[in-house]
Parts: structure tokens; C-alpha cells; sequence
């Protein structure tokens, strides 16, 4: 499956903007990540522990939370599924409008 390089692309054409995605399925399992700049193990405790969030939002909505140095943006996908990346704040708001194009790719792909 393609979610891999769905993700791989997201965080190379927003660079330096986008840090690292990972996305879960609705248990907070981990479909596919990359971790950018970030630690892998980072990248997946802090992508489940974000199950319980996205399980009260609808799908195609999104939710962006500042997290240390960081924001981090939910974006529900469809069936419990959900993206989420990390981003430095301020240039996140450049690129956000693409968030929902990656998660229906991601949708496009399940």
C-alpha cells in the first residue's frame, strides 16, 4: 500500500514546515509513518496516545494542538483512521491547506 510514500512526499514537499505523519488506524496502531526529524518511537506513542482525540472528531475535520515546540494537526480520515503531523508553528499555517488532499489520498489508498 502507498501510505508510506503518501507521507514520505508530505513531509519532503513541506520541509522544513512539516517535521513528521504518521498515520493510524483507529485503535491508534500505526498504518504508516515517516518520521522526518523526529524519533520513530516519538512519533508512534505520541500517534496513539492521540486516538482517544480523534475517536470525538468526525471524519474530514481537523484539529491543531501546540505541543511544546511544535504543532501537531489531527486530521480524521474516515473509519476511526486519522493523520497526524508535526509541524513548527507559524509554518504550518503555509501548508495546512494541503492536509486534507494527503488524507484523502490516504483514504483514496485503504
Amino acid at each position: 500500500m502507498p501510505f508510506t510514500a503518501i507521507l514520505e512526499t508530505l513531509v519532503a514537499a513541506h520541509a522544513p514546515a512539516v517535521r513528521a505523519a504518521i498515520f493510524c488506524d483507529h485503535q491508534g496502531e500505526k498504518v504508516a509513518s515517516c518520521n522526518g526529524r523526529l524519533l520513530p518511537f516519538d512519533v508512534d506513542v505520541v500517534g496513539a496516545s492521540l486516538a482517544h482525540a480523534a475517536g470525538y472528531l468526525q471524519a474530514g475535520s481537523r484539529m491543531r494542538v501546540i505541543v511544546g515546540e511544535l504543532a501537531v494537526w489531527i486530521l480524521v480520515v474516515d473509519l476511526g483512521c486519522y493523520l497526524v503531523v508535526w509541524c513548527v508553528p507559524g509554518l504550518d499555517l503555509r501548508c495546512q491547506s494541503t492536509f486534507p488532499g494527503v488524507a484523502a489520498a490516504l483514504l483514496a489508498a485503504l
